[in-house]
């Protein structure tokens, strides 16, 4: 049965807007919704729903989250083998438009650097 978590006070979306990023200015826009419901199948949300929207509760488990904030949960759970070089020219790469993609292609040729 799908979960329906509903009648909270507001939900913090940080939307991007479909870029998957943020930066900037953009960083202020936190993407505040009130009166809306989430949707969360097997464990995934599915959809953010205006509460107006919502047909047929009965086929839903309802966790009722009166006047509760919905956050996202931001779990930083990975490790990384000591590096003692710098990052520097990498910082420099990303703010020049660089993706993290083209950054981790030349890694081996920064890396290099480094040991030099």
């Amino acid at each position: 049965m799908m979960k329906l978590l509903a009648n909270s006070a507001q939900i913090v979306t940080v939307n991007t807007d479909g870029k998957n990023l943020k930066r900037g200015v953009d960083h202020g826009n936190i993407g505040i919704l009130t009166e809306h419901a989430i949707i969360v199948e097997d464990d995934t949300i599915q959809d953010l729903i205006p509460n107006s929207s919502i047909k047929n509760p009965s086929k839903y488990d309802i966790i009722d989250l009166q006047d509760k904030l919905i956050l996202p949960g931001l779990v930083e759970c990975h490790t990384h083998a000591a590096f003692a070089g710098s990052r520097a020219n990498e910082f420099k790469l990303k703010l020049n438009g660089k993706s993290y993609e083209d950054i981790s292609r030349n890694g081996a040729v920064l890396f290099q650097q480094c040991l030099l």
